[in-house]
């Protein structure tokens, strides 16, 4: 269960509590979410989905040789940065993307890994994901002058499936919720 929670650490799923935030305002303004599916167009879509692939292959890669492919990951995310630049007129994607680049500049200030802080594990109740030798994003978070984007920020929640979050993963949130409320509509009542 440990090394499968490594290969999620920090990532997709903190975002599901984004989701769900949005899906609640939506219900709550009364708009219709299946209309956001249904609608949902997005120019370079490869780009998107062959990034989030590419992350789920290197998780699995670093678990199983425990070694790293290098600039791989921050290729990834520089192929959902021209994906967002794309879709840029769409709600929301401008804080995605805004989101995304602060998570690149960390990767990059920290020799490709995410550094994370261990008092932030602490408190968040995840001190058994410092060994940081199974990640295949994640470091111990030093001393330079990005530290601050690093996943610093404790997020806990009422299932105990407690994160930590980085400011970037913050804004690319917001920005999902918004992207959400953007990409629906309002229900039409037939009388």
């Amino acid at each position: 269960m440990i090394r499968f929670r490594l290969i999620f650490m920090y990532r997709g799923e903190n975002m599901v509590y984004f989701l769900l935030t949005g899906l609640v305002w939506m219900l709550l303004l009364g708009r219709n979410p299946l209309f956001m599916l249904i609608h949902l167009r997005f120019k370079a879509s490869y780009l998107l989905i062959g990034s989030l692939g590419i992350q789920i292959y290197l998780a699995f890669y670093t678990l199983r040789t425990g070694e790293t492919i290098p600039f791989l990951l921050e290729g990834a995310f520089v192929a959902l940065l021209v994906c967002f630049a794309l879709n840029r007129k769409k709600a929301g994607i401008p804080l995605i993307g805004l989101g995304c680049s602060m998570n690149l500049v960390a990767l990059f200030s920290n020799g490709g890994k995410m550094p994370v802080s261990s008092e932030a594990l602490r408190q968040a109740g995840l001190e058994h994901l410092t060994d940081y030798s199974l990640a295949s994003r994640h470091s111990g978070m030093g001393e330079n002058s990005f530290a601050w984007l690093g996943d610093w920020i404790p997020f806990l929640t009422p299932v105990g499936t407690n994160y930590v979050l980085s400011p970037g993963d913050l804004v690319v949130g917001i920005g999902l919720i918004l992207f959400m409320l953007g990409m629906s509509k309002r229900r039409t009542v037939i009388e």
